[in-house]
């Protein structure tokens, strides 16, 4: 429509349009995040995670209990609670951002042994929970590490990959449209690949250029 200045103004329509493209711009930028990191060394998988977990816009659910994977689930929760009597905190999400798919077809796994915090996250189709120590303070720091003995990431059924999901903490209205806030946390899984072992066939090949090497050393002693 014109105003009395013979200026053109845009209409609802457009500016609506306009508010929800430059929005993502003007959006606080992820304000936490948590990683974890899982490694294998022989026959051994390992876990170690750090980060922070901004609960706004999150709701209790529920104490839960067991440490361990899941990849086909998916979910992890890794720590120095008991296994299988541990005691941390779920929460719900309100927004989520990207919904954590699978990283492997296995199932279930009980974590061996751990140390520090109890973190992690658990899906079950559309429902998504966020695993934080019993009674977790905000922002406050996160740290853990977890161990899976005679494990691997085959007989874990965990797939080498980099795996990240974002929910949504704050929701607003502009001009009548209601927008999200881009990510305000995030969580990483991260699967490196495995450090292959040497098979007997392998040092067996190995041990031919080590002889040669020594015998040619005693000829030249010689």
């Amino acid at each position: 429509m014109a105003c009395k200045f013979g200026l053109i103004l845009p209409s609802r329509a457009v500016f609506g349009l306009l508010s929800a493209l430059i929005a993502p711009a003007l959006a606080t930028p992820a304000q936490a995040a948590f990683i974890e990191t899982l490694t294998q060394n022989g026959s051994t998988v390992f876990a170690s995670g750090t980060g922070t977990i901004d609960l706004s816009g999150m709701a209790f659910y529920q104490a839960g209990t067991s440490l361990g994977v899941s990849p086909s689930l998916p979910g992890i929760v890794v720590g120095g609670g008991n296994p299988l009597t541990g005691s941390f905190d779920e929460y719900l999400m309100s927004e989520v951002g990207a919904l954590p798919t699978a990283f492997g077809p296995g199932v279930f796994t009980f974590e061996t042994s751990g140390t520090g915090d109890d973190v992690g996250f658990l899906r079950s189709g559309s429902t998504f929970s966020f695993i934080v120590p019993t009674g977790y303070s905000s922002g406050a720091a996160l740290s853990n590490t977890g161990i899976f003995a005679n494990s691997s990431f085959a007989s874990l059924g965990i797939t080498p990959g980099s795996y990240t999901f974002s929910f949504m903490t704050q929701l607003f209205t502009l001009d009548g449209f209601q927008l999200s806030d881009v990510s305000s946390d995030s969580y990483t899984l991260i699967v490196s690949g495995a450090a292959p072992v040497p098979e007997p066939a392998s040092l067996a090949l190995l041990a031919v250029p080590l002889l040669g090497l020594s015998l040619l050393a005693r000829r030249r002693r010689g």
